[in-house]
């Protein structure tokens, strides 16, 4: 099977998994974001997002970092349709000695513990974990994924898996939205 065949394939598994996946223990590793936005909105105290102190999560030879979730209405060329989702910028760094490949990235968010459907909305840049681009050391990628939230408030769950090899899921961001 060729790379992209490949990409595609994960890709799938990765809709798949996110509509009837379960929560996993996960490390208790949680960053800051890497780009503030400012919003008109008001914040309480207890909406505030919980991060620790590290800019990024350390993970088999991988400098994971992950933006403050972007609330915004998808489009109608979005799927899975949906009136409310969030988008976050992550980027990955890779520290390591070899090169890696995002295709074994697992993604993952919960909603109030339900786990939450990505959204692709190309019209919008959110064109989920395609690329097949292997990330060489000392290089880092970008990329923009969208999940679906519910109309009100939730408290929603970020988590990465690096490669299928890994046993836990690590949490990138805890917050309201």
């Amino acid at each position: 099977m060729n790379r992209v065949g490949l990409a595609a394939a994960a890709c799938g598994l990765l809709l798949l998994a996110g509509c009837g996946a379960e929560a996993v223990p996960d490390a208790t590793h949680q960053l800051q974001p890497l780009t503030s936005r400012s919003s008109s909105a008001s914040t309480r105290a207890d909406d505030t997002p919980r991060r620790a102190d590290d800019q990024r999560v350390r993970v088999n030879g991988l400098a994971i970092a992950v933006s403050a979730p972007k609330p915004f209405t998808p489009t109608h060329s979005a799927f899975p349709r949906t009136p409310r989702a969030v988008a976050f910028e992550m980027t990955i760094d890779n520290e390591g000695d070899t090169p890696y490949e995002p295709a074994q990235l697992a993604v993952t968010m919960l909603c109030d513990g339900t786990p939450a459907q990505q959204v692709i909305d190309s019209t919008q840049g959110y064109t989920g974990l395609v690329t097949t681009e292997e990330v060489r050391p000392g290089q880092n990628v970008r990329l923009a994924l969208a999940f679906a939230v519910p109309p009100e408030r939730v408290e929603v769950r970020l988590m990465v898996q690096p490669s299928a090899t890994d046993v836990e899921r690590v949490t990138l961001y805890t917050g309201t939205v």
